[in-house]
């Protein structure tokens, strides 16, 4: 059994509506195609609405040493923080890490201020707040903060920041970056 017969009996009618037919089910197949591709071209634009508008609202946490005498605190085995947000929107702020950075591993020197609870920082704006430290800082010790946010619309984020203990207690900062966790 073929796929097309022709056959004597089949009048110039029946050719013309089988031909028409598979005119028609090719003209269907290539608009799925288009329909699909335009489909997933929609769906890029979206993606991209979508983080455009969160750029706009995108806040940045930043964490930096606020103590007016710096030795008060690191002499109390304690990291007095300030977080202050830089970005455009709130951040949820939902904890802070902070772990010694060495050649093998990394070792946790403070508890989580917040435990379990969250603090919203408005754009512009800083909260300040105490790391209870497990071991002391000594001069040149480089350890590294970890702050976990959220934006208003639930992206979490991380920033990083690098530090070493000055001689006088007070506190360098090296560097932050911000990570998107998803």
């Amino acid at each position: 059994m073929a796929l097309l017969e022709l056959t004597p009996e089949m009048t110039i009618g029946e050719l013309v509506v089988g031909l028409g037919t598979l005119a028609l089910a090719g003209f269907t197949a290539w608009l799925a195609r288009r329909t699909s591709a335009e489909v997933h071209i929609s769906e890029e634009q979206m993606r991209l609405s979508r983080e455009s508008i969160e750029a706009l609202d995108r806040p940045f946490l930043v964490l930096s040493h606020y103590s007016a005498e710096p030795s008060i605190g690191i002499a109390q085995n304690l990291l007095l923080l300030r977080a202050e947000n830089l970005g455009k929107g709130p951040a949820l702020f939902e904890g802070v890490r902070v772990r010694l950075i060495g050649l093998h591993a990394r070792v946790e020197l403070g508890e989580n201020p917040l435990e379990g609870s969250i603090k919203v920082i408005p754009a512009e704006g800083s909260w300040d707040f105490r790391v209870l430290l497990k071991e002391p800082l000594n001069e040149g010790t480089r350890f590294t903060t970890e702050a976990f946010y959220r934006s208003a619309s639930a992206r979490k984020y991380i920033t990083l920041s690098d530090l070493r203990a000055l001689p006088d207690g007070g506190l360098e900062f090296i560097g932050h970056r911000r990570l998107n966790l998803r």
